[in-house]
């Protein structure tokens, strides 16, 4: 299932799109494709959108726009090829995940430093 089909099996909902465009033909009336945004605009959107859709079609470890979008507040709605929702850490708390997040450079550089 992708997104314009999501928006289409719930037209009482306001959808508005960003980034390359699929190509799958006429978006529904429910819907508003704005392009391609900087990431300072994108930002702008996610804080005033309530929910973010992601329904990748192929497997993905850590998409960056989900974990964007989750700190900015959004309710996230993804499929089960979004790998990072069956992270652990998905589940913490928006505070505790946002914590995890920051150490996250920290360990990886530990774990490279193990191969040099």
């Amino acid at each position: 299932m992708n997104v314009l089909k999501y928006a289409r099996e719930h037209p009482g909902l306001k959808f508005r799109f960003a980034g390359a465009a699929e190509g799958e033909g006429e978006l529904p009336p429910n819907t508003e494709y704005l392009g391609p945004l900087p990431d300072a605009k994108l930002r702008e959107l996610y804080a005033k959108s309530e929910s973010f859709i992601h329904l990748a079609p192929t497997p993905q470890p850590c998409e960056k726009t989900c974990v964007e979008a989750r700190l900015s507040g959004c309710k996230m709605i993804m499929n089960s090829n979004v790998g990072i929702a069956s992270y652990e850490e998905w589940k913490l708390s928006d505070d505790d995940f946002r914590r995890w997040l920051e150490k996250c450079p920290a360990k990886a550089w530990e774990k490279l430093e193990a191969y040099a």
